[in-house]
């Protein structure tokens, strides 16, 4: 069983985001822009330390919240 993640949601992702998705697959993410680079590892560190409601009062300056199953 597979879901095309891209065609069956992208579009609706898009439109909700109001921006258009650059269709590039496999895009590698370069460390070359270092501003770029230290933006992503700080996200990643936000989204660690505020998994599983560890800390719900950063909630707020969050760009995204995703609700789903637990892994327990």
């Amino acid at each position: 069983f597979m879901i095309d993640i891209f065609s069956s949601f992208l579009a609706p992702l898009e439109h909700e985001l109001m921006s258009r998705s650059s269709y590039s697959v496999g895009k590698s993410h370069s460390i070359g822009h270092n501003a770029n680079y230290m933006e992503r590892i700080d996200a990643v560190n936000f989204a660690l330390d505020n998994d599983d409601g560890a800390r719900t009062h950063y909630y707020d300056k969050a760009d995204l919240i995703l609700v789903g199953v637990s892994r327990c």
